[in-house]
């Protein structure tokens, strides 16, 4: 919990965190996370007795503090008073993303 999550200190139990590492970006560039969240989005959905894919969605954003020393993707949200950047997203009417 302390240290987030840096590849390099994952728990003893897990593999050497480069073939961990390498197996998640290689996920995350195959869009197998992306695959996994809509799937178990539709299987909640069923379960909940709705139809699988959503008709009504919200979009919304967050404004994030960065540390002074982050120079990409910057900006400042006037409004919150928010040095940093800003994050969009869309959940269905139950609050999934």
């Amino acid at each position: 919990m302390r240290t987030g999550c840096q590849w390099c200190n994952l728990h003893q139990e897990w593999p050497n965190w480069q073939a961990v590492y390498y197996y998640f970006d290689r996920w995350k560039q195959y869009g197998t996370f992306k695959r996994i969240n809509e799937t178990l989005n539709q299987l909640a959905r069923k379960k909940a007795g709705r139809e699988a894919y959503s008709l009504a969605l919200c979009a919304d954003d967050q404004s994030v503090k960065l540390h002074t020393m982050i120079c990409q993707c910057r900006g400042t949200d006037a409004n919150k008073r928010v040095d940093g950047r800003k994050r969009e997203f869309v959940v269905d009417t139950q609050g999934r993303l």
